[in-house]
């Protein structure tokens, strides 16, 4: 009679089972749907475009003069567009930098080559001040605070509250 060492020498040994990501436990509900279902719905991939912008070297203290708003208050700015995967920018959408000049007030945007005027020393007047200003002439006057109204049959305030 063969000894039970010899059984389990003579019987060949069993691999485990490998499986293949559709065959996993987690995964198997899915399967009845259609086998591309489960990989199609992991996948989530956004594009999009971004624009990187900084100041124009050598023109950081100019202000210019807006033709939309008529204010002194245009600034020289470089514009880089790129197209983005996942929000990282993969491809520049341009060959260069665009050099433009901004109004902080209307964001009217105008291209600095169509602008001559426009150098390295271009500063408003020196009576200018800075945003929007009133017409020449007119005088500026603070207006005055009042209390808001009372509603018809609420009490006034007391004097201690004013």
């Amino acid at each position: 009679m063969a000894s039970r060492a010899d059984r389990q020498a003579a019987k060949p040994q069993r691999r485990p089972k490998r499986r293949c990501l559709f065959h996993a436990p987690f995964l198997s509900h899915f399967l009845h749907l259609s086998p591309t279902f489960a990989v199609i719905m992991a996948i989530c991939i956004t594009f999009g475009t971004h624009e990187f912008t900084s100041m124009l070297e050598g023109y950081e203290n100019v202000r210019a003069y807006c033709y939309n708003c008529q204010h002194w208050n245009g600034h020289c700015l470089t514009r880089w567009p790129f197209f983005t995967v996942c929000f990282i920018p993969v491809i520049p959408l341009a060959t260069h930098k665009y050099k433009e000049v901004t109004c902080y007030t209307c964001r009217f945007t105008q291209d600095l080559r169509d602008r001559p005027d426009i150098t390295p020393e271009t500063r408003p007047p020196p009576h200018m001040q800075w945003g929007p200003q009133p017409p020449p002439g007119a005088q500026w006057q603070q207006p005055q605070l009042q209390s808001p109204p009372v509603a018809h049959g609420a009490q006034q305030m007391p004097e201690s509250y004013k």
